[in-house]
């Protein structure tokens, strides 16, 4: 067990310290001669994240994918997809993003994974060209996940789309949710901004 340890400790040091080729390394190693270890599933996510973080998004993806084709319980099947997802959208693959998104809130996940997965997916689908779906995710966070982080985001995101295609009502609702539930918004000025100007329009 302490080699076992050992490897996925230092493999897990090297991604974050950028020396991603010796990590793989390892990790190779590791699997090759450990692949049932119960420690092994543990360190996978740990170097999934370290991957990422490291900015290579390619590896993290096939990290992650471990993570989900390995796990034993909704909560490692529910972070290796939502990690799968986001590095599949830092790669630009969107169309594999948004189908690993959806596949994981079809396993109607709890509010902080539904919500992150969400808004995620919104932006994904807003990339591909398709905004009526995009809106379709911005507002399920909105009307079901309060509370989250990505909440004022999504009510942002849906703010402007609305704004952008002439429903100004709709438009300043979301401003007016945003400016009462969330005064330190980051992008609260914007938004404030954007409500004066939608009522002004609106008549």
């Amino acid at each position: 067990e302490s080699r076992v340890k050992g490897l996925g400790q230092l493999a897990i040091c090297h991604a974050r310290t950028g020396r991603i080729e010796e990590a793989k390394r390892l990790y190779a190693e590791l699997r090759k001669d450990h692949a049932d270890h119960p420690l092994v599933a543990e360190t996978t996510e740990q170097l999934a994240e370290a991957a990422y973080d490291a900015h290579d998004a390619a590896w993290a993806g096939e990290l992650f994918g471990a993570v989900r084709s390995d796990a034993t319980s909704d909560q490692s099947a529910w972070r290796g997809l939502l990690g799968l997802g986001w590095s599949q959208y830092t790669s630009g693959q969107f169309e594999e993003a948004s189908g690993t998104l959806g596949q994981l809130l079809t396993r109607e996940p709890p509010a902080n994974f539904a919500a992150e997965a969400a808004y995620l997916r919104g932006t994904v689908l807003q990339q591909l060209g398709d905004d009526t779906s995009a809106l379709e995710m911005y507002e399920l966070v909105g009307q079901r996940y309060s509370g989250t982080a990505q909440h004022a985001e999504s009510l942002m995101a849906a703010a402007l789309m609305h704004d952008n295609s002439s429903r100004y009502e709709t438009a300043a609702s979301l401003y007016a949710r945003l400016a009462g539930e969330y005064p330190k918004f980051h992008q609260i000025d914007r938004a404030i901004y954007n409500w004066a100007w939608v009522l002004s329009e609106s008549g």
